[in-house]
């Protein structure tokens, strides 16, 4: 059914964003020293986490997208999923800096593998006049998401501790990888088209709007992240009753 893989792949995305903001939902505890239940972790380090992330996401994902016109979107995505959540399971149990920092960049590599092929697979299963309102559902779990991982994460922190917000989160996206083993994945529409990577970046290259476009969207994505990140441990410190 395409509602159903419409709604398995949008709690998927869910759970995606959750995990996201629940590193900024329990940095303040992880920064704090050892003694007391935390890492004892600089703010340098603590922001080089997110770095260590989106290190892992944007290196791979070019990868899985070349993959998308190959059949193989459900296999990955499975894979995926399974990568990303043991990873955060695993961010629970690290003890060290840099076991922490392997756990993050482990969690990029498989959210790339998701994020870059589940929209495909909504893209095919649907027609032209519902796509955008599928998309549209699709991508609404990432504010919703995000909201969501700031409210559970400090949730469980404050009441079992900043290990086991990770191992709730991680929990869950092991079980729905097996779910994703049982989409009926549909033919790629766009398989027969070929061209050239690098002709396709020399023309949209040539795109005044486009180039533009991407820089502010950059821009923009770049404080939005560095604001979402950090603006939990500001408030806490600023208002810590």
């Amino acid at each position: 059914s395409p509602t159903a893989i419409l709604a398995l792949l949008t709690g998927l995305n869910l759970l995606n964003y959750i995990d996201r903001m629940t590193v900024a939902a329990v940095l303040k505890r992880m920064l704090e020293p050892a003694d007391i239940g935390g890492l004892g972790l600089s703010n340098f380090q603590g922001g080089l986490l997110a770095t260590a992330f989106l290190g892992g996401y944007f290196v791979t994902a070019p990868g899985f997208g070349a993959r998308a016109g190959r059949g193989t979107g459900k296999t990955l995505i499975a894979l995926g999923v399974a990568v990303w959540s043991a990873a955060t399971f695993a961010t629970g149990l690290a003890h060290t800096y840099t076991e922490l920092l392997a756990a993050r960049v482990v969690v990029g590599v498989g959210e790339a593998s998701f994020a870059a092929l589940a929209p495909t697979i909504i893209d095919d299963l649907t027609p032209p006049e519902r796509k955008a309102r599928a998309l549209a559902i699709f991508y609404l779990a990432i504010p919703v998401g995000s909201a969501l991982g700031y409210l559970v994460g400090g949730f469980i922190e404050a009441h079992w501790g900043w290990r086991y917000a990770f191992y709730v989160t991680g929990v869950p996206g092991i079980v729905l990888a097996l779910a994703c083993l049982a989409i009926d994945e549909p033919q790629r529409q766009l398989r027969a088209a070929t061209g050239s990577i690098r002709d396709g970046l020399r023309t949209i290259a040539r795109l005044v709007q486009f180039r533009r476009g991407t820089l502010g969207y950059c821009a923009y994505t770049g404080a939005i992240g560095a604001f979402s990140y950090w603006a939990p441990k500001y408030l806490a410190d600023t208002y810590p009753h």
